[in-house]
């Protein structure tokens, strides 16, 4: 097997220096991964920008946020969800609790009527 450095030197010589990562905390760049998934990097901090001025970055602000706040800011409602669940693992982890038993936000429209309204209000 190669060498990784080697292989790592030969790849930024070929295609030039990786672009620097926006941020060295693990939690968000976890974060920005769950709120704005499958889009682009601008639009990822985008939303992560937004999500840190609005609502805040910790889990206890992100699960007391009310979920329309949450549905403007992340890309769709899956979305939503699954960084209500990052941060109920990430604050049962805190208190050494069972993801089961950390707090839950309010339930998150998944579909229907509820949910178009509040995908709309963008």
């Amino acid at each position: 097997m190669r060498d990784l450095p080697t292989l790592l030197e030969r790849l930024e010589e070929a295609g030039g220096p990786a672009d620097p990562v926006p941020s060295a905390d693990g939690w968000e760049l976890v974060l920005a991964e769950s709120v704005a998934y499958l889009v682009d990097d601008q639009r990822r901090w985008q939303a992560l920008a937004d999500l840190r001025r609005v609502v805040g970055l910790e889990p206890e602000q992100i699960l007391a946020a009310p979920s329309a706040v949450l549905l403007r800011i992340v890309a769709g409602a899956r979305r939503a969800e699954r960084v209500e669940r990052l941060c109920r693992r990430r604050a049962a982890a805190a208190a050494r609790l069972p993801a089961a038993q950390a707090p839950r936000p309010g339930r998150l429209p998944t579909q229907g009527p509820r949910l178009r309204q509040l995908c709309h209000r963008r």
